[in-house]
């Protein structure tokens, strides 16, 4: 699939899916006393089962949990209607596409699922992220097809109907500047000295640590090139680039680490640096002073995102029309008995 076209669908996306925003709870505890095969939704007459939307709530699960996010009672239920709400849409995209005699083949769905198992490395892998989730390949090969389908229609119909001026981009460029600023960066090679998290903390082996970091530090004095030493006898990461930690900006690292790092001038060592977790002694090779990114810079992606945000919201409109024209019955399954 072309970059373009993932551009496209990723802002139908924006419609379709920016609501999933659930987690499988509900599902854990509703599980009992329901047919997974029940419709929550009849849309025209297709029904959308409950198994669809219990296996959307496992697709996010993970995420929820990462976010420590645990939504219950009226909240749970809130999320579910919106997800509800979402699979409605998709429905009633999918039809729509279908009636405009959009076609996708069986080469271009098998084509995508071999580019979905391509991305999670092997088949392997995907066969567990599938059973995860409660699916099967011959489940997902429908979906596939919908989604394609429904691409499809927004890329003859919608997005090659949308245009950016360059007017359009010069103001949305002037308006959103603090968007465009980069901050002060330096770039520092880094050498660690970490005190053993085990050790008692006492004086001595602060001291051991601090009389390590003194020593190399003298060795670079010396003239011994500081990325050798930080291969050497460095704690930190980065050993296989002399401990380079690239361009850092404000707020990235350790206060007590920036400081140094921002204090330094270019080709120069800081000062001998105690964190929380030992010594640090610094590089400092380039320095970037804060700035604006210029139009020139940009204006390809401000291009592409006021042509996304278009195509969101000419998808956001069409649905508000095939909602009014559609028969969309929610089902007492919808809401579990005792939400």
């Amino acid at each position: 699939m072309s970059l373009n076209k993932r551009i496209v669908w990723f802002s139908v996306c924006l419609v379709l899916l920016s609501a999933l925003l659930f987690s499988a709870w509900w599902f854990l505890q509703h599980k009992e006393n329901v047919d997974p095969s029940e419709p929550v939704a009849l849309v025209n007459g297709a029904p959308i089962a409950l198994k669809t939307l219990e296996r959307e709530m496992r697709k996010v699960r993970d995420d929820h949990a990462m976010q420590g996010l645990f939504p219950e009672g009226e909240q749970l239920d809130a999320l579910r209607r919106e997800t509800l709400d979402r699979l409605i849409e998709t429905e009633l995209l999918w039809q729509h596409s279908t009636r405009e005699g959009i076609v996708v083949t069986d080469e271009a769905v098998a084509t995508e699922l071999e580019e979905m198992k391509r991305q999670h490395i092997n088949e392997v892998i995907f066969a567990g992220v599938l059973k995860s989730a409660g699916m099967t390949e011959t489940e997902v090969l429908p979906l596939i097809r919908k989604d394609l389908t429904i691409q499809a229609w927004v890329e003859r119909e919608i997005a090659g109907t949308i245009t950016v001026s360059p007017e359009e981009k010069r103001s949305f460029y002037q308006e959103n500047a603090h968007h465009f600023e980069i901050p002060e960066q330096v770039r520092a090679n880094q050498i660690c000295v970490y005190v053993d998290a085990d050790a008692d903390g006492t004086d001595a082996n602060m001291e051991a640590a601090r009389a390590a970091i003194e020593a190399l530090r003298q060795r670079i004095l010396a003239g011994e090139p500081f990325a050798e030493v930080a291969e050497e006898a460095s704690h930190c990461g980065g050993l296989d680039s002399g401990g380079d930690l690239g361009f850092i900006t404000r707020g990235t690292m350790e206060e007590v680490i920036e400081e140094a790092a921002f204090a330094t001038e270019v080709n120069a060592l800081s000062p001998i640096v105690q964190s929380s977790r030992g010594f640090h002694l610094l590089e400092v090779t380039d320095r970037q002073p804060a700035r604006v990114m210029p139009f020139d810079e940009v204006e390809e992606h401000v291009a592409a995102h006021l042509r996304n945000r278009k195509i969101h919201e000419a998808v956001a409109a069409r649905l508000v029309q095939l909602r009014a024209e559609a028969d969309i019955q929610i089902q007492p399954s919808a809401v579990p008995a005792d939400s």
